[in-house]
């Protein structure tokens, strides 16, 4: 009964948040035991105390728990991927790539580029005081930072763009949402308003792995819901995707599912796309007189071409600038003459949104991008990073700084953690000039060597810079 009862609420919980609880075949697969002495479920509710979900102005208690919980859920797999000491498939990617980020070192971050960035503009603002983690500096050497090399900084709310392009379960998206909900309240907005305006024009999330990118956007739309217990009721359309693969996708498949819908009754043609694709000698596409001319659809194809490899890509791949109104007209255009396939047509929606969101430069970027050496790379992922980043092609990680920079508006503030090897090797000495050259740092931390498990022995670099106007240089903040 309790089985039944639990997939009954995961359906109606579906209908407020689709792309967390999925077709209604998955409570199938649902265990049986879930009230036994050790069920996942009494461990949930008796083995973390009820404080420890509770979020305190000094951690999201409840998306820390998420977060932890997924990487070690993970963590079996991952230590395969590496153990193994091969090349990583596009599958185990996430696996092998994913560490959750402190919640200190996500505050240190986000206060330091998105609060900063609001101070910019508003200097009289009281969010410094809601910052314990933001590095004000000397009042001269503040004063010649705001300046933004000339930047035109954002004074609107809305206009405080955040992009997280490996968001993970979507920690540091959350904090970028409390900070912006301040930002908002300081404003002058109700209250009621806020969490909807953040989730449709600030926060902005990508990553290869689906299971996380769901986690992350339930995370924020809990945080909605929190401030706003009715935002269920309509919810606001998330920027908060995976990178999909188009690999399996053609033009071609859609015009003969085309031509089979005008050719003959669909009863007589429940055709899967992949049998079309399959199986063309059972399609009546003879070219005659009474023949359909094919449609053509270059911006269709072209949205295929670009992502054919994005689950190995993820947010590295650059769309070129499409016409988003004409793409969108020619997928209604499909769905229309192509209705067996109003599933397919809804996936391709989401890669055009993808295409978009990474197509776009944001005012803010924040990230613990993902960390693999070329060694473990896979023969994909290694050819585009020599082909499109060669300055950088020696790590994921350094690869994702020069994608980030690329993602950011001029004046933009950019804030990471990575790993500290690219201030001395060799290998990245043009990734040095590239930022030397084209940033500010704003402040750069180097934390001792336990930063994160004591059994990690984790070695990282927190870096924060704005992306120059010009060519002047500067260091503001060595730690």
């Amino acid at each position: 009964m309790y089985r039944r009862l639990l997939g009954l609420q995961c359906d109606a919980l579906g209908k407020s948040l689709p792309f967390l609880f999925e077709e209604s075949y998955t409570a199938l697969f649902m265990p049986g035991n879930l009230l036994n002495q050790d069920s996942i479920v009494r461990k949930l509710v008796q083995d973390i105390a009820e404080e420890d979900w509770r979020d305190t102005p000094d951690s999201d208690n409840g998306v820390e728990i998420v977060g932890w919980l997924y990487q070690f859920y993970i963590s079996e797999r991952k230590d395969a991927v590496i153990g193994a000491k091969s090349k990583v498939a596009a599958r185990d990617i996430p696996a092998a790539t994913q560490l959750f980020t402190p919640h200190w070192i996500v505050r240190y971050m986000v206060e330091n580029s998105l609060g900063r960035l609001w101070l910019e503009g508003h200097p009289e603002s009281n969010l410094r005081e809601k910052m314990p983690f933001y590095l004000a500096g000397p009042p001269d050497q503040e004063a010649e930072s705001m300046v933004g090399e000339g930047a035109k900084v954002p004074l609107q709310p809305q206009e405080l763009t955040v992009m997280d392009p490996a968001c993970g379960s979507g920690h540091i998206l959350v904090y970028a949402f409390d900070l912006l909900f301040e930002i908002y309240r300081e404003q002058g907005y109700l209250e009621r308003d806020i969490p909807g305006l953040i989730l449709e024009h600030n926060l902005h999330g990508l990553d290869i792995d689906e299971r996380a990118a769901q986690l992350a956007s339930f995370a924020v739309l809990m945080k909605a819901r929190a401030k706003n217990p009715r935002i269920l009721r309509k919810p606001p359309k998330l920027n908060i995707l995976t990178v999909r693969s188009t690999r399996h996708l053609t033009v071609e498949q859609f015009q003969k599912a085309e031509q089979v819908t005008k050719t003959k009754p669909l009863i007589d043609h429940q055709l899967s796309l992949d049998s079309i694709s399959e199986s063309p000698e059972q399609l009546p596409l003879a070219q005659s007189a009474s023949s359909p001319v094919q449609r053509s659809y270059p911006l269709l194809d072209k949205l295929l071409s670009t992502f054919e490899e994005a689950d190995h890509l993820g947010s590295l791949i650059t769309p070129s600038q499409m016409d988003a109104t004409k793409l969108y007209a020619q997928l209604d255009e499909i769905e229309v003459n192509a209705p067996l396939f109003k599933s397919e047509v809804a996936n391709l929606r989401q890669i055009a949104r993808q295409a978009e969101l990474l197509s776009k430069k944001y005012w803010v970027v924040v990230a613990n991008p993902p960390y693999m050496g070329s060694k473990g790379m896979n023969s994909t992922l290694k050819e585009f990073a020599k082909k499109n980043y060669p300055s950088s092609k020696s790590d994921l990680f350094s690869v994702f700084v020069e994608r980030i920079i690329n993602l950011t508006i001029k004046g933009g503030l950019i804030g990471l953690m990575t790993p500290f090897t690219w201030m001395f090797l060799s290998s990245y000495e043009k990734l040095r000039k590239r930022i030397i050259n084209e940033c500010t740092l704003t402040s750069l931390i180097r934390p001792e060597y336990h930063a994160f498990l004591s059994r990690l022995t984790f070695q990282s670099a927190h870096l924060l810079y704005r992306l120059m106007l010009n060519q002047n240089a500067k260091v503001l903040s060595l730690i």
